[in-house]
This record gives C-alpha cells, sequence and structure tokens, in this order.
C-alpha cells in the first residue's frame, strides 16, 4: 500500500516524540495543543487522546462502524485495508496451533 501524505506527516510526530521527551509529554497531556504546534489543528467539537503502545501494553482502537450496509465479505474487506493501514501485524498476540 503506497504511503500518503498522513502517513508521512504522523510517522514524523511519531519520530519526533521518540526523540523528544518533551514534545512526548506534551502530546500525551495536551494532543491538541501539540498538534497545533506541529501545523495540525483538531477540527472543532473533535477530541484526540494520544495513547503509548508498549512491549506489555496494546491499545486496540475500534474505528467507527461504517453507517452504511455492507455485505460480510465487503465488511471483511475493509477491515483487512483498516488493518493493513494501521499496521497490525501480529506484534502482541500469537495464534493457537
Amino acid at each position: 500500500m503506497p504511503e500518503t501524505d498522513d502517513d508521512t506527516l504522523f510517522g514524523k510526530l511519531i519520530a519526533k516524540a521518540w526523540r523528544d521527551p518533551a514534545f512526548k509529554a506534551d502530546l500525551i497531556a495536551n494532543p491538541a495543543a501539540a498538534l497545533k504546534a506541529e501545523g495540525i489543528v483538531v477540527s472543532s467539537g473533535m477530541t484526540v487522546t494520544v495513547l503509548e503502545n508498549t512491549d506489555k501494553h496494546f491499545h486496540l482502537v475500534l474505528p467507527p462502524a461504517p453507517t452504511y450496509d455492507l455485505s460480510e465479505d465487503a465488511l471483511d474487506e475493509k477491515i483487512k485495508l483498516k488493518l493493513n493501514q494501521l499496521k497490525i501485524r501480529g506484534s502482541f498476540y500469537s495464534r493457537p496451533r
């Protein structure tokens, strides 16, 4: 899947948070202000929560459900695309054998 401008933007934010503990603390404590300082304005009425995954704790974020009817196959395909975008690759789980 090709990288988008959003991927690049958020990748740079993540890299900055990894390099700069003060920025990371600001991003977690006050995401809207930290994002605004980086040129990203959070839409009015929208809230942002920043959570950090660790090697011992993984946050599974549920995206909004589609607001239109989908067949089971179409829903499965949409979920596969979303998981690919989120880059969930089994880093926090294993499958029973």
